[in-house]
């Protein structure tokens, strides 16, 4: 749980935010008010988690309930294996308990809905939408049965042998091995891009066993 370099950034909060104060606290309720007590800027809100921006570098993601928990526990334990590291937002500290974690504050991808997404995407990726595509469905129809799939060949190859050498495609590759949903994958505005021009996945917390099960509660954090 490496907070040193964290300690030394301008944190975006109009109320004095204290890392070492937020990373002192027990429970999610108190790191939900501390949060918004703090005005940090929120960047996403869903059923199982709340992220916010730290700084120009890092977000924090704070779990609601118990499928928030798993989900930053999968995205610390994926940060950790080996191969992913060109197709993830890092994870550079986490609470012992998985209610907080702190990851790479990753860019939209200002170029999705332009007339230019498709050329954009393979220039940036290295494989064209359709190939990209046809890669999940692959996948989704391994880890959830009665999804199709057609393949563009007759033989029985796994199409993502075909790209042995693209480093995206290999990170997101071992991602589904590890868990991760295809069909979740699929949607663009899942991604970022870093400053180096990487397109990463953003929430890479959602593992079919975390997906398949059904959230304890709805949010209602304003």
């Amino acid at each position: 749980m490496k907070l040193y370099p964290i300690l030394f950034e301008k944190i975006r909060s109009k109320g004095n935010f204290d890392i070492r104060e937020f990373k002192a606290l027990k429970t999610i309720e108190e790191l939900r008010s501390y949060a918004r007590d703090h005005e940090l800027q929120k960047l996403g809100a869903g059923n199982s988690r709340l992220v916010y921006a730290l700084s120009s570098r890092f977000a924090v993601k704070i779990a609601l309930y118990d499928q928030g928990l798993e989900q930053n526990e999968a995205e610390v334990k994926l940060s950790e294996t080996p191969g992913i590291e060109n197709v993830i937002a890092k994870v550079h500290s986490h609470d012992p308990e998985y209610k907080w974690i702190i990851a790479d504050l990753v860019r939209p991808l200002s170029w999705l809905n332009k007339p230019t997404e498709e050329k954009d995407f393979e220039s940036k990726t290295g494989v064209s939408r359709q190939e990209f595509s046809d890669l999940l469905r692959y996948s989704s129809s391994d880890q959830f049965p009665g999804t199709s799939y057609t393949a563009n060949n007759k033989d029985d190859k796994n199409p993502w042998d075909n790209y042995p050498d693209n480093k995206f495609l290999v990170g997101l590759r071992k991602l589904i091995d590890s868990g991760v949903s295809a069909p979740d994958l699929g949607r663009l505005e899942q991604y970022g891009i870093t400053p180096d021009g990487r397109v990463v996945i953003l929430d890479y917390g959602g593992t079919v066993s975390v997906l398949t099960q059904k959230p304890s509660q709805e949010s209602n954090d304003s």
